[in-house]
């Protein structure tokens, strides 16, 4: 999101930013200085409370949404704050009006057509980062999981789903970053435009200074289940594989969320908690190769661009490939079983020359496919688009 702002700035718009900072996931608000024009922050209590998970489960919680009610699951309506929507009135009154007001995720589409119901003139535009109720689902599909936390997932996907269905048609355009995201939108919705927009990535600064040929990295939020799984996995399952046949290989975890969740589980010999890094080419650039081992989820894996950008070679799933735009099975290892998985670590490894034609074609595909140029061109446009329907 931040980079969207800066390609924002770089054309030369002015844009306000209304964020939402929540309890999980706390920032410094600081860092929108130079990013927007104006900017106001709300604190958002996120942690999840037992007795409301429970009563939720039974009797799905509505919202008053301009002049209407909508169900919505537990997991979404953390982010639903009394005070955080009149922050947002009071922010409106001080900077606006505002013509366009830009949602990013399903998490800020309350606020924006509350904001909509408001004014009367105010257009949403959703930027979808994931088809969310997808993601409940394929956690509530995975295996190990106990009988009580798949009922729970089961539910919440339920309840997800006929929100995404019902705010897909309110809405007055929705934007996707994947094909496969805007099919299904566009099917709950027939009349509200719907179009897939690459997300850009900058073209990072190529850094050859691997520390040993026979480090592997994982850079991402740990704050997110999906990751926290995959990384779980390939702990458990992968890593013992790849240290038995690459004794001296290293494993380094980092990003927003990495110490809690290496606290909260057993790490294996050979890796390493480094927490959130300051610079992601440095990272990057240490690290023979990188890993996203995800099982759930949609859209794009956006670190697994970053990795690609910085002309890295990754191993991932199937579903941590699924959404890239074509051409993406030419650029990755893709493997899914933990014997499969270690064997493309493995090779890779012990193999500098594979792991540089690899690096070179992912950094090819990303200035190629995922220009900011046109990521900014594309959702300008849709803004136009949806004002001349008025």
């Amino acid at each position: 999101m931040s980079e969207t702002l800066s390609a924002f700035r770089r054309q030369g718009m002015d844009v306000d930013v209304f964020a939402l900072n929540p309890s999980r996931q706390k920032r410094e608000s600081k860092n929108l200085d130079p990013l927007c024009r104006a900017h106001a922050v709300a604190a958002v209590n996120t942690d999840v409370r037992l007795l409301p998970l429970a009563t939720s489960l039974v009797h799905t919680p509505t919202v008053p949404v301009g002049g209407r009610t909508l169900p919505m699951s537990y997991w979404l309506l953390r982010f639903v704050d009394k005070h955080a929507l009149n922050a947002l009135n009071q922010f409106v009154d001080r900077n606006g009006p505002y013509d366009i007001v830009h949602c990013e995720t399903l998490f800020t589409v309350f606020y924006g057509l509350c904001l909509a119901g408001n004014t009367g003139q105010t257009k949403v535009v959703y930027r979808s980062h994931n088809v969310e109720w997808r993601i409940q689902q394929q956690l509530s599909q995975e295996a190990g999981i106990n009988l009580l936390e798949r009922a729970v997932r089961f539910r919440l996907a339920a309840q997800t789903k006929i929100y995404e269905e019902r705010i897909s048609v309110l809405v007055d355009a929705i934007a996707c970053i994947s094909d496969q995201d805007r099919l299904w939108y566009s099917n709950a919705s027939t009349q509200t435009p719907v179009r897939t927009m690459l997300p850009g990535m900058r073209e990072y600064a190529v850094q050859e200074h691997e520390r040993t040929s026979a480090s592997i990295g994982f850079l991402g939020s740990l704050d997110w289940e999906p990751n926290r799984r995959g990384v779980e996995w390939f702990m458990q399952k992968v890593w013992p594989i790849i240290r038995q046949h690459v004794p001296n290989a290293g494993f380094e975890i980092a990003g927003r969320g990495s110490s809690a969740f290496c606290e909260s589980v057993n790490i294996p010999d050979g890796a390493v908690c480094i927490g959130e890094v300051d610079s992601i080419e440095e990272f990057y650039g240490r690290q023979a190769l990188l890993v996203s081992p995800l099982f759930s989820g949609s859209g794009v894996r956006i670190k697994l661009l970053e990795s690609f950008a910085c002309s890295k070679a990754v191993v991932t799933t199937s579903q941590g490939a699924d959404g890239l735009h074509k051409g993406a099975e030419n650029v990755c290892c893709v493997a899914d079983s933990p014997e499969q998985f270690a064997e493309a670590c493995i090779h890779l490894l012990s193999n500098q020359d594979r792991r540089k034609q690899l690096g070179s074609a992912a950094r090819t595909y990303v200035c190629e496919q995922y220009s900011w140029n046109t990521a900014v061109d594309d959702i300008t446009n849709l803004y136009r688009q949806v004002l001349q329907r008025l």
